[in-house]
């Protein structure tokens, strides 16, 4: 879903970094499951463009332990800022 989204540079990358912070955690023993929920801001730096905030936004992750591991389950975003992303996405996202 990404790959045909995001602008993919000559070192192979989208030259971008995910920072996550204020991570929430609840965790249901019982049922095996647990909810994380955190900020998230994607910075990029290119040759022509200084180290910049493009985007920012919550995460909301689902967990589930089967087999005694805990295993990643869903990644939901809702992005509600966007900056100049015009090198980082081929199409402009749409803030909420």
């Amino acid at each position: 879903m990404f790959r045909n989204t995001v602008i993919i540079h000559a070192d192979g990358t989208p030259r971008t970094q995910h920072v996550t912070t204020n991570i929430g955690v609840e965790v249901d023993e019982q049922a095996g499951t647990a909810v994380a929920r955190s900020y998230v801001t994607v910075l990029q730096a290119l040759a022509d463009l200084p180290l910049q905030p493009v985007a920012a936004g919550r995460y909301r992750d689902r967990f589930a332990r089967r087999e005694g591991q805990w295993r990643f389950v869903e990644r939901r975003v809702q992005i509600r800022m966007v900056g100049d992303v015009s090198r980082h996405l081929h199409q402009t996202a749409n803030a909420r």
